[in-house]
């Protein structure tokens, strides 16, 4: 069996001289290495060992036990090393609600994302998974002349009367390509938090969007004529 002095010199190889351990784990190796470590220390510096002896990386510590998500220490919570979200952390511990929150739906939203092949991940981004996840259709209003340059850009994907799906496919579900709608409604112009199938943007109901305009645009669209 390796001494406890090799154990130490090849944890530190490979996690770049333990910059990449935990602190648990840091700590963990300066007991051992000053002879100050119990019984369950050396049992697991043993475990570490094995892991990273195997891995040739360090053991990662996932946020909650949720595989591929974790935390900096200044809040920023990434999955698979891409930032999703950030946390003001109160302390050493998250408040019970964002581990609710986390599990419930910034994850499953993450998986999602995976599962359809997206690539540009963000905290403004993940939004658009976690409403494909609740079915949900938010607008976000743009001006009139980024409607107009989106639509000019590239040929659009599908159109209707109230808008156009943008004909860059930005994933796929199940074979299918998903693409972001812009609308314009009444007085507005939006570009939808979901990204959506030609079939499904062409079934979409114009009383559905109406539903989801931001506050201060739905007094205003009941008298006002729709552009088309």
């Amino acid at each position: 069996m390796p001494t406890y002095e090799s154990q130490i010199s090849l944890i530190l190889r490979w996690t770049h001289q333990g910059e990449q351990l935990t602190i648990r784990d840091q700590i963990l190796l300066e007991r051992v290495a000053n002879g100050q470590a119990s019984d369950e220390q050396f049992r697991e510096l043993e475990r570490l060992y094995q892991y990273v002896d195997q891995h040739q990386s360090a053991p990662r510590d996932w946020l909650f036990g949720l595989s591929g998500l974790e935390i900096t220490p200044d809040g920023l919570v990434l999955f698979e090393g891409t930032v999703v979200q950030v946390y003001h952390q109160d302390g050493n511990e998250l408040p019970p609600a964002l581990e609710m929150f986390t599990r419930d739906i910034l994850y499953p939203a993450c998986m999602l994302a995976r599962e359809y092949g997206y690539r540009h991940l963000s905290p403004h981004r993940i939004s658009f998974f976690v409403n494909e996840l609740f079915g949900t259709f938010p607008l976000r209003a743009i001006s009139q002349r980024t409607y107009l340059f989106k639509e000019s850009m590239i040929a659009p994907a599908a159109t209707s009367e109230l808008g156009f799906l943008n004909g860059h496919a930005v994933c796929h579900r199940r074979g299918e390509s998903l693409f972001q709608p812009f609308l314009r409604l009444d007085s507005g112009f939006f570009y939808c938090e979901r990204f959506l199938t030609v079939s499904e943007f062409e079934s979409v109901e114009p009383g559905t969007w109406r539903i989801y305009l931001p506050e201060e645009k739905k007094d205003a669209a009941i008298d006002l004529p729709r552009l088309g």
